[in-house]
């Protein structure tokens, strides 16, 4: 917040930076940020099935997430939300049918974006099984599953860094379902024996 300024007119955040797998805390960034009059693009990449997600709740101007990720949808399933008072300022790349329509039961931020052409839906059209496949894994649903793979993270994190006698870069709290370790200098050849013999005994 310290680097925005009157010229300031949107902010793009990470929510899960894929370098690091570090959950940002966006609900106040956000609240302060759109408070001041400047729009937030927010990119999702890694949330969709990592995380809870609530976009209403979340507030941000603009959200992008992948579902070829958390959620195991096919490649190419991805979203783009955009808040109801920014949908009739913005036209896609490619304009299709929807540009000329004369339906009247859908907005125009719909006719356009909608379909496109020549853009294969099948991935999009797959995104409601693979929710419900993914949350028929485990008897508690999609909540289970997140604490899951959560806690698995959790548990590999721990014994890598008691492994290499590093401490953690973040506090539990910022993990989801992935985490980085910093590797200490060293001979490559003793982390390497080091490391199997950490995860072996972990998971035997």
């Amino acid at each position: 917040m310290a680097k925005v300024s009157s010229r300031t007119r949107l902010v793009l955040l990470d929510h899960i930076t894929s370098q690091t797998g570090l959950i940002f805390p966006l609900q106040p960034l956000i609240q302060q940020l759109v408070g001041a009059g400047i729009e937030v693009l927010i990119d999702g990449a890694h949330a969709p099935g990592m995380i809870p997600l609530n976009l209403k709740e979340l507030g941000a101007t603009y959200y992008t997430g992948n579902c070829h990720k958390w959620l195991s949808a096919p490649k190419g399933a991805a979203f783009l939300y955009i808040a109801a008072a920014r949908q009739d300022d913005l036209r896609p790349l490619v304009i299709s049918h929807g540009a000329n329509s004369s339906r009247s039961d859908l907005s125009r931020f719909r006719l356009e974006f909608d379909w496109t052409g020549t853009a294969d839906p099948t991935p999009y059209l797959c995104v409601p099984e693979a929710i419900r496949f993914m949350g028929s894994l485990l008897p508690g649903g999609w909540t289970a599953l997140m604490q899951h793979n959560r806690e698995k993270v959790l548990a590999v994190r721990q014994a890598l860094c008691r492994t290499l006698g590093v401490e953690p870069p973040c506090p539990d709290s910022m993990i989801g379902s992935m985490a980085v370790v910093p590797l200490p200098d060293g001979s490559a050849d003793r982390l390497q024996t080091s490391l199997f013999v950490s995860i072996t005994l972990k998971f035997q």
